[in-house]
């Protein structure tokens, strides 16, 4: 099947772009549209003067000490997000953070997960994320040679679920956006509709979790 090469050693380099010859020419088209979308859903978020409109988003001071952002030095103003370093510990942040429902809404109902399903279709990008999963789950066999339950948050169109599947895990995903729910489902993979986490059952108990590339979406 398509994790037959599970049984095969990966390495890390096996799924970076920059050893895929004509991996970024061939996907170049696709990317720009993906970051045309992006732009649109962040514009959709401002007002005139490029700054957030009101009620898209709050103001933090510095979330590792508490320093008034008022007090940190100024980086970069792009997207209406004042990127600052804090002048006591040093950590560059955003002063702004998206409100919980706009942040949401980019997910959902946005142009952005179409774009970025689009771009997972495609052949040379779908079999670098293949043999990522593939040496994910070769890493986790280090650790933990018995499957078990695992969940994965944030699992976009599963196939990190098919490879732990492919190993033997019970595996169930968290996912907010409903194309991608969908064609996780039509994967016959078990898939929770919304965000984490909410629509998590209380009595869970995996083994294993997951969250890739969602760690940098989230406060």
């Amino acid at each position: 099947g398509a994790f037959a090469f599970l049984e095969k050693p990966v390495s890390k380099e096996m799924f970076d772009a920059a050893f895929v010859p004509g991996f970024r020419q061939a996907l170049q088209a696709t990317y720009a549209d993906l970051r045309e979308m992006e732009r649109q859903a962040f514009d959709a978020t401002l007002d005139d003067s490029g700054h957030f409109a009101p009620g898209a988003a709050y103001e933090r001071d510095c979330p590792l000490c508490a320093r008034p952002a008022d007090d940190a030095a100024l980086l970069h103003f792009v997207h209406g997000m004042h990127v600052v370093t804090c002048a006591r510990c040093g950590l560059s942040y955003s002063r702004e953070v998206l409100s919980a429902e706009q942040d949401q809404r980019r997910y959902v109902s946005s142009g952005v997960p179409a774009q970025t399903l689009k771009l997972r279709r495609q052949a040379l990008y779908a079999q670098l994320e293949r043999t990522k999963a593939a040496y994910i789950m070769q890493r986790v066999g280090e650790h933990a040679p018995l499957a078990g339950r695992m969940l994965d948050i944030g699992c976009s169109n599963g196939q990190l679920l098919q490879a732990a599947a492919a190993q033997g895990w019970s595996v169930c995903g968290i996912e907010a956006n409903d194309s991608l729910v969908a064609e996780c489902r039509q994967q016959g993979l078990a898939v929770l509709a919304g965000f984490f986490p909410a629509v998590l059952p209380v009595q869970s108990g995996f083994a294993l979790v997951s969250m890739l590339d969602v760690l940098e979406h989230v406060v």
